[in-house]
């Protein structure tokens, strides 16, 4: 590879390459054409099915009076938003192999685009497979908190345009790898019915699938016992929930490490305690997303223990009774 210095005429240009010594006879030729340094196009990667609507602005004025935006050779009409700033749209033409091809803006002497005079190079546009999503979960949220989607599908890119598009609004997503990203949906979703999700990787192009997400309203812990078991764990906690309730949950006990909550019902749940020293400590229930749905204080007591003196003598086949101290 060469870095190639700045040229200030657009002409045709000779490349040849060397060593410090020698220089190759084979020459080849090099086309400039005009890069302004404050062009922007947004979004530079879309659908290799076309369609991507680009946004390129400059902030100087080209008056262009017929503008073609280039995709590699492909030449797609261009429509004026604004002369100055100079602002163009146009439309990403089907890619037969995706890949990443150049992007220019372009002059044409007539209104067919037959005849080019004039080229401004833009930068890059890179085709890709759109983004699909199979499944989410959670697929039912409590309204009033903070909820964190995983999303799981296909053809996942990273980029900051990535985004998750929920009732119409963008969300950024969080990119773990092609087919598992994350969003987190805000406390401020109205509760009650639900909320489509479908997964953008340019904001523009969107997934054909779309899910929906219930929204239900806050569903509190009620009737949870006993708060007080032994050192040596195993103690089982119950807990109802008001209505029903069917996700992920767990206890966390201090800096114990969470245990898992078990269903016994639409609305029950069994949590096991750990093996702990003896003392209070800090006693939560969360989701999945460890939002606290209860919280309170659960105390780790001794195993009793039997204090005798001496051994009782007990006759076989006779009724006798004894005292135990503990």
């Amino acid at each position: 590879s060469c870095l190639i210095p700045k040229i200030h005429s657009t002409r045709l240009q000779k490349l040849s390459l060397g060593s410090l010594y020698e220089i190759w006879s084979n020459e080849v030729d090099v086309f400039v054409v005009g890069s302004p340094s404050d062009s922007n196009a947004f979004p530079n990667h879309g659908s290799i099915f076309g369609g991507t609507v680009v946004n390129v602005s400059l902030t100087q004025s080209f008056p262009f009076k017929n503008p073609f935006c280039g995709f590699g050779n492909v030449m797609q009409p261009a429509k004026v938003l604004s002369k100055k700033p100079y602002k163009i749209q146009c439309s990403s033409p089907l890619s037969q192999s995706g890949g990443v091809v150049d992007l220019s803006i372009r002059n044409s002497d007539d209104i067919y685009g037959n005849y080019f005079k004039e080229e401004l190079f833009i930068g890059t546009y890179r085709y890709e497979l759109p983004a699909e999503i199979f499944r989410v979960t959670p697929t039912s949220v409590t309204a009033g908190k903070n909820t964190i989607l995983q999303i799981f599908g296909v053809n996942f890119v990273d980029s900051t345009d990535l985004a998750c598009r929920v009732n119409g609004i963008f969300i950024r997503a969080r990119w773990l790898s092609s087919t598992f990203i994350m969003c987190e949906l805000a406390a401020s979703v109205p509760q009650g019915g639900f909320v489509s999700l479908q997964v953008s990787n340019n904001h523009y192009d969107l997934s054909s699938t779309q899910l929906n997400i219930t929204i239900s309203s806050t569903n509190n812990v009620r009737l949870i016992s006993p708060l007080r078991g032994y050192v040596t764990g195993g103690t089982e906690i119950t807990f109802s929930f008001e209505k029903d309730y069917h996700n992920a949950l767990f206890c966390i006990f201090s800096d114990s490490l969470p245990a898992v909550a078990y269903s016994v019902g639409p609305r029950d749940y069994i949590c096991v305690s750990p093996v702990h020293l003896a003392g209070v400590v800090d006693f939560r229930v969360v989701d999945g997303s460890n939002y606290v749905m209860y919280s309170s204080i659960f105390e780790f007591i001794e195993l009793p223990m039997l204090l005798m003196n001496e051994r009782p003598t007990i006759l076989a086949r006779s009724f006798e009774s004894f005292s135990i101290i503990g």
